[in-house]
């Protein structure tokens, strides 16, 4: 039967753990703290014993399956993390296989160890599958893909399995179909899922870590971290201590509130290049600047690229319509935005100075137009597009937008 991340880490709690697992789906952070689980329970105080192969060109079958099956001198147990998964071939698959279910036993063993533990049923569909040979009992080859299912079954129903002191567990990140001779080994409850929380989760999630430190943060703060960090809870989670040990030693302590002014700080200067860098460089026009920059970060930040620029583009417009067209002075506009950094206004004052909120206003409709293009671009193309577009935003070539749809972005 098939069990959820959570239930999962109510087997391990009980030491209820499987031999061999299969971890599917976006979410990172969750896979990384229950695989961290299982260390602590099948190690207790000792050093952990743990061998991480990738399935890609440099994977050595053969080492792999002696680490598999091969005793240790100093540790009688350990774990062995295959990342990857989705990129694994029928000859490894073939390999997994004799260690999942092995295909010959010493006849002493397959009669004490699990023959006389089976009831009839059991015992009687086991032995159609294996057949005595002298001193042992072999696997027949005519075994089909549902009959595997079912030997791991019977195992499973006496707590019986090869390698009773090694734990292999394969990750799967991708959407990617795996192997079908693969899952054919694999049994139901073995086989995670691991989503990404929902929208209203990561809300509430993300005020609950920083309330785990004392601190308060409100919506449209949270939602500026989901906007401009990957939301898997692996990184949400290394970015909010960095946030709360600047906060520390830096911050306004006053009722404990973390304000997006700060928040803003931190990813801004957090890294030397950053979409916040790059956003200002096209503000004041330096374009050889600018295309560094973008050729820094894009490789490192894609995922995040395009939700600061339209972030950012967004505050712009902003700026400028309270300025241009509801007439505020600037001291005004940046009070009321919470503007609070003298970098950040002046880099803002600059853009001023050189676009208007007609021309700003028709370039949000090009970054609604990047966001469909990123999506089905290869990665030359992808970076070509985005210098093409900063050098239209920094060169103000008011262009017309390609795709029909109403824009989404402009909202503030």
């Amino acid at each position: 039967m098939k069990i959820t991340s959570k239930e999962l880490r109510h087997h391990i709690e009980n030491s209820n753990i499987e031999n061999v697992y299969l971890f599917n789906g976006p979410e990172i952070g969750e896979k990384k703290e229950i695989i961290e689980s299982i260390k602590k329970k099948v190690f207790n105080e000792r050093s952990p014993v743990v061998y991480t192969y990738y399935c890609d060109e440099s994977l050595n079958n053969a080492d792999l399956i002696d680490t598999l099956s091969s005793g240790l001198l100093f540790s009688d147990k350990k774990i062995i993390i295959l990342k990857s998964i989705e990129n694994i071939n029928f000859k490894t698959v073939k390999q997994l296989e004799k260690f999942i279910i092995s295909n010959c036993f010493k006849s002493d063993e397959f009669e004490n160890l699990i023959l006389n533990k089976l009831n009839d049923n059991n015992r009687k569909c086991l032995l159609s599958f294996y057949s005595k040979d002298k001193n042992n009992y072999v696997l027949s080859d005519s075994v089909k893909k549902k009959d595997k299912i079912k030997i791991l079954q019977i195992f499973k129903s006496i707590n019986y399995f090869v390698n009773r002191d090694t734990y292999l567990i394969m990750l799967n990140e991708t959407n990617e179909k795996i192997l079908d001779e693969l899952m054919d080994l694999i049994l139901p409850e073995q086989n995670i899922m691991f989503w990404e929380m929902f929208e209203s989760q990561k809300v509430e999630w993300i005020r609950n870590e920083f309330k785990k430190f004392g601190f308060f943060i409100n919506n449209e703060t949270i939602n500026f971290i989901l906007d401009m960090i990957p939301n898997n809870t692996l990184q949400l989670r290394d970015e909010i201590v960095k946030i709360v040990n600047l906060f520390n030693e830096k911050g306004n302590k006053k009722n404990n509130i973390i304000e997006l002014s700060f928040i803003e700080d931190y990813l801004e200067y957090s890294k030397e290049e950053s979409i916040f860098s790059l956003y200002n460089s096209m503000l004041n026009g330096n374009l050889e600047k600018s295309l560094i920059i973008l050729n820094n970060i894009i490789n490192s930040d894609e995922a995040g690229l395009l939700n600061g620029l339209a972030w950012a583009h967004r505050r712009f417009l902003r700026v400028l319509d309270l300025y241009e067209n509801q007439g505020k002075t600037l001291n005004e506009i940046f009070n009321n935005l919470k503007i609070l950094s003298r970098k950040n206004q002046d880099d803002l004052k600059k853009g001023i100075e050189r676009y208007e909120f007609d021309f700003a206003a028709n370039m949000f409709y090009l970054i609604s137009e990047l966001d469909y293009y990123l999506k089905i671009l290869p990665d030359k193309l992808k970076l070509i597009k985005l210098q093409e577009f900063i050098i239209n935003f920094i060169g103000r070539m008011k262009l017309n937008k390609v795709l029909d749809g109403d824009l989404q972005l402009i909202e503030y």
